[in-house]
């Protein structure tokens, strides 16, 4: 991707750029944290929710030491928000701290929650940890979340970008670390993301900019802007759906390419109907069923979308980049950039850049990329163990006491739970009549459950990952 769009390096001998059907846009000339040629043929987004689950899963890894400024990034942090805090303050369980399939989406998002965020960020010990899980939310704002203003997502993806490109400058510079060449880039890779995800958040970044400019210059069409299409979960969607066609006794979930073809077919009449009965409502119209929470989220495009100009994005990426700023403030590590005259806008991105443009032995970029996925692969499995442990020893005697007591809550709302003030008298036998801060409060049963459960004990929708489980029950 790197190579075809031109970014920090480029195809001398294969230029696509300059074939007769390239986007091209007018960059200016002031835009020094921008790194894209003016001339693309292909644009590329990393799948952010592959991005996001690499982020979430450093985290997991034993081989690294992730480090901002004089503070640490480590899980121990959640684990210990969960021992001293509520479940309805946080809402996590063990198992989204050590989640034995790797590529669980609501894991890394309930992680990166805004309660989590809130408690995190209350603890001067936690601050890297809060803007590390701040980074992986700013993610899923500008990538994954469907009601996302386009200005938000630039902002948020921005902010993503400054803060890594700090966070990456100030370990070049950072006096614990190696000065050689090579022991320092190993080094780096100790205290910092992966390679790969960090130059996944520079090009989705920049090509979700790219797009913006080609919607204003108005080369493609507003509907192009709908970035949270581009990802995983909406093709694992159809396939959900493909599988859903087959018949009622039918227990066969896999088919053929030809079986998927016809499914995919029906599946594109049903859509087409559906939106059509949207859009167009009437006396006899059809009614399709649709899950509470998504009639919340709209999927038509934002108003401000044709309001964009090129002097709204600067002044976009300007509060992006202050914002970053002020974390890098905060971690005490502006302190070591200003030496190094990398702290403000134009020297930063110029220093990152010349680095970036110097990096042309691509094999050992390619050596990095397969140490550092065999390392978090080799020691995810020994903190799911640990995390596993460490909840089946301590759930049973906490299950005991905990409704038994009068519950604290730092939080006085409580969304999203079925945590009511009052009920109606003929739902009395589905809720338990609670105190939360000598407060009474009416407690779903349902609720209840989930609040006294420690792990979360669904089937991996992986189906070797069931099947090992499965047998090892036996």
């Amino acid at each position: 991707m790197k190579l075809v769009s031109g970014f920090s390096a480029d195809l001398s001998s294969l230029k696509l750029h300059e074939q007769p059907g390239a986007f091209e846009v007018a960059i200016p000339a002031t835009w020094t944290w921008f790194y894209l040629r003016k001339q693309q043929l292909l644009l590329f987004f990393q799948d952010p929710t592959h991005l996001a689950t690499k982020l979430r899963n450093r985290l997991l890894s034993k081989s690294v030491e992730l480090k901002m400024g004089e503070f640490s990034i480590t899980l121990s942090h959640l684990t210990d928000l969960i021992e001293n805090n509520s479940k309805l303050d946080h809402g996590l369980v063990s198992t989204d701290i050590f989640p034995k399939d790797r590529q669980n989406y609501a894991s890394f998002v309930k992680i990166s929650s805004a309660n989590v965020l809130n408690l995190l960020s209350n603890s001067n010990e936690t601050q890297a940890t809060f803007v590390y899980l701040q980074l992986l939310s700013s993610i899923i704002i500008a990538y994954i979340d469907q009601s996302t203003p386009i200005s938000n997502r630039l902002y948020h993806a921005w902010v993503t970008v400054f803060v890594s490109r700090f966070w990456w400058t100030w370990l070049k510079h950072s006096t614990f670390l190696d000065k050689s060449t090579k022991k320092s880039l190993k080094q780096i890779n100790k205290y910092f993301i992966t390679t790969s995800a960090f130059y996944s958040i520079e090009l989705n970044a920049h090509n979700l900019l790219y797009l913006t400019l080609l919607v204003i210059q108005e080369d493609l069409p507003v509907e192009a802007l709908n970035v949270f299409l581009f990802n995983s979960q909406a093709c694992e969607a159809t396939f959900r759906n493909a599988r859903s066609l087959r018949g009622v006794y039918s227990s066969i979930t896999n088919f053929t390419v030809n079986d998927f073809l016809r499914r995919a077919q029906k599946l594109s009449v049903l859509n087409e109907i559906k939106a059509y009965e949207q859009l167009h409502p009437h006396e006899n119209e059809i009614l399709f069923p649709v899950y509470h929470k998504h009639k919340k989220h709209s999927s038509n495009l934002i108003d401000d979308n044709p309001r964009l100009k090129i002097t709204c994005i600067e002044t976009i990426i300007n509060n992006a980049y202050q914002q970053a700023k002020k974390i890098i403030v905060k971690l005490k590590m502006s302190a070591l950039l200003k030496q190094n005259k990398a702290l403000e806008l134009n020297d930063l991105n110029l220093y990152v850049r010349n680095h970036l443009t110097n990096t042309n032995d691509h094999s050992t970029l390619a050596d990095q990329y397969e140490s550092e996925s065999d390392s978090d692969n080799e020691t995810t499995t020994n903190n799911e163990r640990h995390g596993d442990n460490k909840t089946e020893s301590d759930c049973d005697s906490e299950n005991e006491t905990e409704l038994n007591e009068v519950l604290r809550s730092k939080t006085k709302t409580f969304p999203g739970i079925r945590l009511l003030e009052t009920i109606n008298p003929t739902l009395d036998d589905s809720y338990f009549d609670i105190k939360i801060n000598d407060e009474h409060k009416f407690l779903h049963k349902q609720t209840a459950c989930w609040f006294l459960t420690d792990k979360n004990t669904r089937l991996s929708s992986d189906r070797l990952t069931r099947v090992v489980e499965m047998s090892k029950q036996d």
